[in-house]
C-alpha cells in the first residue's frame, strides 16, 4: 500500500481504502508499505501500523523516499511486488 505524506498523515483516499478494508476483516494478506514525502515521512509508518492491525504478512520494512524515488528505491519496490506475486501464485495452486 503506497501513500505520500500529506500534512503529516496518510493521503486521504488511501486512508479511506484502508478503513474500508479494515472493516471487511480480510485474511491471508501479504504486502508492504511505501511512500514519498517532502518534509516528513509519517505516512509509511501509519500505513504499516494499519497493515499490522489487520494482520497483513509484511514482506519488508516500509520503504519511504524523499520526493521522487531513485533507482534503488524503485528496485526495492519491484522486488517486493515480485515477492507478493510469488506468494499469491503459490497460494492459488
Amino acid at each position: 500500500v503506497g501513500s505520500p505524506t500529506l500534512n503529516n498523515n496518510i493521503f486521504p483516499s488511501i486512508a479511506d481504502v484502508l478503513t474500508y478494508i479494515k472493516g471487511l476483516k480480510p485474511r491471508n494478506l501479504v504486502g508492504a508499505a511505501f511512500g514519498s514525502y517532502g518534509w516528513s515521512g509519517e505516512s509509511v509508518r501509519q500505513v504499516e501500523d494499519i497493515l499490522k492491525e489487520i494482520k497483513v504478512d509484511l514482506l519488508s520494512e516500509g520503504i519511504k523516499c524523499r520526493n521522487a524515488p531513485d533507482s534503488d528505491t524503485i528496485d526495492k519496490c519491484l522486488s517486493i511486488g515480485a515477492e507478493v506475486a510469488k506468494r499469491w501464485d503459490h497460494k492459488l495452486k
